[in-house]
C-alpha cells in the first residue's frame, strides 16, 4: 500500500471528494424528484431514494475502499459521518416536502393566502436553503466544486420563479439533478481509472 493510499484510508474527506459517488447520489436525488414533479407520482418515486442509497453504499465497499482503503476513525470522521448523513437526509426530506407542496398547490386544496405566498416565495426560499446545506457539505468536505453545484441549484430554483412555463418545476429539477449526476459519473469513472485495486497492485 503506497502512502498516498494510507493517508487516503484514513481521510473521510478525501474519500468523499475524489470518487464523486457523493456528487452522484445528489444529482440522483434531483432526478428523481424532477420526475416526481414531471409525472406527479410521490407515492411511487419516493420509494427509489432507498435503492440510491444502497447503489451507492455498495459501489463504496466494491470500488471506493479496495483502491483507496479503509480505516475507521471514531473521532473526526465519525462527527463528520454524521453530518453526511444528516445532511442527505434533510436534502431528501426537503425535496419529498417540496414535491408534497407543489401536488397540493396543483390540487388547489390550499387557501388563497397560502398559495399565494408560496408560489411568491417558496421557490426561493427552498432554494436558499438547499443551497445553504450544499455549501455546508462543501466546506465540511473541502470540495470546490460543491460551491458551484450550490449556485446551480439556486439558479434552478429561481428559474421557478421567474420562468413562466408549466414545467418549469420538473425541467429545473431534472436539468440541475443531471448536471450535477454527470459531473459525479465524470469523477467516478476518473477516479477508477486513476487509482487501481491496492490487491492488484500488490500482487504486482
Amino acid at each position: 500500500m503506497t502512502k498516498l493510499s494510507k493517508i487516503a484510508g484514513e481521510d473521510l474527506k478525501f474519500r468523499n471528494s475524489i470518487s464523486g459517488l457523493f456528487d452522484i447520489s445528489i444529482g440522483l436525488a434531483f432526478i428523481i424528484a424532477g420526475f416526481a414533479f414531471l409525472f406527479d407520482a410521490v407515492a411511487v418515486t419516493a420509494g427509489f431514494y432507498l435503492p440510491v442509497f444502497l447503489i451507492i453504499t455498495v459501489l463504496k465497499q466494491k470500488v471506493v475502499y479496495p483502491r483507496i482503503g479503509y480505516v475507521e476513525h471514531k473521532g473526526t470522521n465519525m462527527k463528520t459521518r454524521k453530518f453526511l448523513i444528516f445532511t442527505l437526509v434533510l436534502g431528501i426530506v426537503m425535496l419529498v416536502f417540496a414535491t408534497f407542496i407543489y401536488l397540493d398547490i396543483a390540487n388547489g386544496q390550499n387557501s388563497q393566502n397560502i398559495r399565494a405566498l408560496i408560489e411568491s416565495y417558496g421557490a426561493i426560499i427552498l432554494g436558499l436553503v438547499v443551497s445553504f446545506i450544499i455549501v455546508l457539505v462543501a466546506k465540511v468536505f473541502g470540495i470546490t466544486r460543491f460551491y458551484y453545484y450550490s449556485l446551480t441549484i439556486f439558479l434552478a430554483f429561481l428559474a421557478v420563479k421567474f420562468v413562466d412555463h408549466n414545467r418549469i418545476i420538473p425541467i429545473s429539477f431534472l436539468t440541475c439533478g443531471s448536471i450535477i449526476f454527470l459531473s459525479g459519473l465524470f469523477m467516478f469513472f476518473k477516479f477508477v481509472k486513476t487509482y487501481p485495486r491496492l490487491e492488484a497492485k500488490e500482487n504486482d
